[in-house]
């Protein structure tokens, strides 16, 4: 059990966290449209993503990494398999709002620290 909560809430090291804001600035850009559509419980969701974005930037951990990597990864996947739902600008557009901040988490991914 020890070696789990080590594994998921250890200090880690990354070498391209900052890159983990560019997810958090997605983010904000759908918290008013996804408050005035959902009401607070679907803006405070972007509003989640946001705060584990900036705390994973002050602390690399692989609890906060993981959910915001397969969420933006399975984002990007759902739309990516969804073509017919608008027009192919749009499509591709909603589809690089997933793939890039995933490729970006991948590239800031959290590592073990040396000894």
């Amino acid at each position: 059990m020890k070696k789990l909560v080590e594994l998921l809430f250890g200090r880690r090291q990354s070498k391209f966290r900052w890159f983990a804001l560019l997810p958090a600035l997605i983010a904000l850009l759908f918290v008013g449209h996804a408050w005035e559509d959902g009401g607070a419980g679907s803006g405070l969701l972007y509003i989640g993503i946001i705060i584990v974005c900036v705390v994973y930037v002050f602390r690399p951990m692989l609890i906060l990494w993981l959910p915001l990597f397969l969420a933006f990864a399975a984002y990007a996947v759902a739309v990516a398999f969804s073509p017919q739902n608008g027009p192919t600008s749009e499509w591709i557009i909603f589809m690089l709002l997933g793939f890039v901040p995933a490729v970006l988490l991948w590239l800031a991914r959290p590592k073990k620290q040396g000894p």
